[in-house]
């Protein structure tokens, strides 16, 4: 993971995402004139640069935000195809939740999906994972966090947002801790610091589960 600073402002902060830094287009590249019969070979250096950014390009690279970090291993991420689907969702349930209330959910279950009203007053779309009289713990499916909330504060959610594709993705890391896992899960919170830093990861495969 490539650490890089950024002065992103995630949905939790605000109402709207700021969209991450334009990438710059890349000019095009003028043909050069074709070799010779007596030019064809190429040095060695050349091959191995060749051979270099082969390897780089076949690289599954993505920028993106650390979201929740569960473990040293385990966290949620926003990659930047996310973006602004998510900010488009958000203002969507803000507006329809606040302006129309939506409907109570008359019987709780666990496993069913839902609109919650979070602690920073934004809606999201949320998974009842307990229940205790009427207080839920509910799991975010935006953020992958998990949040406590009463039941007056969760509706039944709309058809229109249970048709939004996933806008996070639940990554495991193959690190091998070197030190002390509680001193390392510091480590890794300062870098990723809420989702504020911009990082390229590289995606080396697709788990059954739809994890990567």
């Amino acid at each position: 993971v490539e650490h890089k600073e950024t002065f992103f402002q995630t949905p939790r902060e605000a109402n709207s995402v700021a969209a991450p830094p334009q990438k710059a287009a890349s000019p095009r590249k003028s043909k050069s004139p074709k070799a010779s019969p007596e030019k064809k070979q190429k040095s060695p250096l050349k091959r191995e640069k060749s051979t270099v950014e082969s390897e780089k390009a076949a690289k599954c690279l993505k920028l993106g935000w650390v979201s929740t970090l569960y473990s040293v291993n385990e966290a949620y991420v926003h990659f930047e195809e996310h973006v602004d689907g998510l900010e488009k969702l958000l203002n969507e349930m803000f507006e329809f939740y606040q302006s129309q209330g939506g409907s109570l959910i008359t019987e709780l279950q666990i496993g069913l999906k839902c609109a919650l009203k979070s602690n920073d007053a934004n809606w999201y779309r949320g998974e009842i994972k307990q229940i205790k009289g009427d207080t839920c713990r509910v799991f975010n499916l935006e953020y992958g966090n998990m949040e406590i909330i009463h039941r007056t504060n969760l509706r039944v959610l709309d058809k229109q947002f249970v048709k939004v594709e996933k806008l996070i993705e639940r990554a495991y890391f193959p690190i091998k801790p070197y030190k002390n896992e509680a001193e390392l899960m510091k480590e890794l919170q300062a870098i990723f610091n809420d989702g504020s830093h911009e990082l390229n990861f590289e995606v080396l495969k697709q788990i059954k589960d739809g994890s990567i």
